[in-house]
């Protein structure tokens, strides 16, 4: 009980903006680990009631989604201010910026977003604004022209400072799906790697991470069309996608293939859930790294463990609890390191490691 209240005050204290260099450390830490996702879950929901108490008289009035959407452009266009420090911070946030921080305090179960938050993302130049999201997070941001961008983890998004219904285009590295506002006399466009999307209203999903040599689009709903793609011998190509198909392209060969997928499989880590439906084991992996901001490695020295496949959905539970389904639904076991984080802190951080039980 005693290291409950504990956390709470270390949670209050950094909402407040009053906690230490090594406070914040802790903070960080606690939140990071996936050992805490559920432990934690009580104390943050506590904090959440305890300050919608005073505004519940209004709730009905008070449309949230489109205030935090308000909310997170107007950050981003005070960039400049949020890089003078962390006391210059709290000098210029708004009675508003507070309230919205603390709504999105359930987000942060899922999504660290107070890890996103201290990491001062929004980072933009002088002619693009810049949306970081850490592994293990998730940001939903709303455009000028009423566009939702739901950003995962490791992921980076860059649109135009001067971003008008005549200039709607986004730059994107990692994943992100998009509810794009319907205009069809100006396009909306995606560059993600070699590739770019035209699409006048509708709702997909783009992954382009670096480490996957890949870009894949699933399309939810409307149509869109890509209409470049970098082929160094052929020039360029345009596809255009129908509601349930994948379209991927691989960045070392150039091959492109366009087939028909299970659509919640790749657009419901937005909601807070991971679907793997006959994925390898490698497959998992990766996107458990990502989710959960963990270091999994796995000893394959024959190579046949990577191909071992799995299905499973992923919603509230912790890294543990998954890794030991995946030891019961295979013959595979895991053990847990400790090794001190390289950010200088003076933390320690958890490294998973799964092999065969053979």
């Amino acid at each position: 009980m005693k290291q409950e209240t504990d956390t709470s005050g270390l949670i209050e204290k950094y909402i407040q903006g009053t906690c230490s260099k090594e406070e914040l450390a802790r903070v960080l830490s606690i939140l990071e680990d996936p050992y805490h996702n559920l432990n934690i879950r009580p104390v943050l929901y506590e904090i959440w009631n305890s300050k919608l108490e005073a505004t519940r008289q209004h709730e009905e009035e008070v449309d949230f989604e489109a205030m935090l959407g308000n909310v997170h452009h107007r950050i981003n266009l005070e960039k400049g201010k949020w890089s003078q420090g962390q006391n210059k911070w709290k000098k210029v946030l708004s009675p508003l910026m507070k309230a919205a921080a603390i709504l999105f305090i359930p987000l942060l179960v899922a999504g660290i977003w107070y890890f996103v938050s201290s990491r001062t993302p929004y980072n933009g130049t002088d002619s693009w604004i810049t949306i970081s999201s850490p592994q293990g997070s998730k940001i939903k941001t709303a455009l000028p022209d009423g566009t939702t961008v739901w950003q995962n983890g490791g992921s980076i998004v860059k649109y135009p400072r001067n971003y008008t219904r005549a200039n709607r285009q986004v730059i994107l590295e990692g994943e992100a799906f998009f509810d794009v506002k319907s205009d069809r006399l100006h396009p909306f466009f995606v560059t993600a790697g070699n590739i770019r999307l035209k699409v006048t209203g509708t709702r997909f999903n783009v992954s382009n991470y670096e480490e996957d040599k890949n870009v894949s689009v699933v399309l939810e709903l409307g149509s869109v069309f890509i209409e470049k793609i970098k082929m160094n011998k052929t020039g360029e190509r345009a596809y255009e996608l129908t509601p349930g198909n994948q379209f991927c392209y691989k960045n070392e060969t150039q091959k492109v293939t366009v087939k028909q997928v299970d659509v919640e499989k790749f657009i419901s880590w937005k909601d807070g859930k991971l679907v793997f439906r006959n994925d390898p084991l490698s497959n998992v992996a990766k996107r458990l790294k990502r989710w959960y901001n963990a270091e999994i490695e796995l000893s394959d020295s024959t190579g046949t463990l990577r191909s071992l496949p799995f299905t499973l959905s992923i919603e509230n539970e912790t890294l543990p609890q998954v890794l030991d389904y995946l030891c019961q639904a295979a013959p595979l076991q895991y053990k847990t390191t400790f090794v001190k984080k390289d950010d200088g802190s003076g933390l320690y951080k958890t490294r998973y490691t799964i092999k065969s039980k053979n």
